[in-house]
């Protein structure tokens, strides 16, 4: 489930672009829209601010993430990182937000009024953290666990528990020489579900299945001799007569 906190999202942008290296862009979009495209034009970081504020003003959550991600990554200001976890949270990626919100509180350059909530919606984020507990796990062994294609590690904690983020999710264990277990349900925000992991072992070939191997060979086999023999005596135009030494007999 996305939560919508689109109601806040005003407030939040506010506070956040009033901080420090962009509180002039977020004036000047507003005064001098011209002069603000040809600022953020010059300086790659604010350009990708101030496009990561109109995608979330236009509920382009994805995009808004991106964008505020890079303007962070080019200059490390809180208030990108403070609206990407906004945006992540509206695209219901509640860790990746809870963890956003923990750097902004991290930060040193920080007014109190943004790192009071921040620590809100941090917890807010927290709550709605899900997880999954995998039981019957080889408790002396690492499996090979994926969680919607995307590995994750095996600490040999017993029962192994994953977070995830509310909604639907496939789960797969792996072990070598069993046959693997896969699982597919949804987890409610906040909530932990148990998941009663089976391995079995990939059953060994007993004489019979040998035997029915090796038969299905031999006729493979004696089709492509069949095939062959055909096809030379056709491109030799010779006729085939039960004495012609292409013929297979079957005895």
């Amino acid at each position: 489930m996305v939560v919508r906190v689109a109601a806040r999202l005003r407030a939040g942008l506010l506070a956040a672009a009033l901080t420090a290296l962009f509180a002039p862009a977020a004036a000047d979009a507003q005064e001098a829209p011209e002069q603000a495209t040809e600022e953020a034009d010059a300086d790659p970081a604010r350009e990708a601010f101030l496009e990561g504020e109109r995608a979330a003003r236009q509920q382009r959550w994805a995009d808004s993430a991106r964008l505020f991600d890079r303007a962070h990554t080019l200059s490390g200001a809180p208030a990108a990182l403070f609206n990407r976890a906004i945006a992540l949270r509206n695209l219901g990626r509640e860790r990746e937000a809870r963890e956003a919100f923990e750097r902004v509180l991290a930060a040193e350059d920080v007014d109190d009024a943004t790192r009071e909530e921040a620590r809100r919606l941090r917890d807010e984020a927290d709550a709605r953290v899900a997880a999954l507990l995998l039981l019957n796990l080889e408790p002396t062994e690492r499996h090979e666990v994926s969680v919607d294609g995307v590995d994750r590690h095996d600490d040999v904690s017993r029962p192994l528990r994953l977070e995830v983020d509310p909604g639907e999710h496939v789960v797969e264990v792996r072990r070598e020489a069993h046959v693997p277990y896969r699982w597919r349900g949804q987890v409610e925000p906040g909530g932990e579900r148990s998941l009663a992991v089976t391995l079995d072992p990939v059953p060994e070939r007993g004489p019979r299945g040998w035997v029915i191997a090796l038969v299905a060979v031999g006729a493979a086999v004696a089709a492509v001799a069949v095939g062959v023999g055909v096809r030379q005596a056709r491109d030799e135009g010779t006729q085939i007569a039960p004495e012609t030494e292409r013929v297979l007999r079957i005895e």
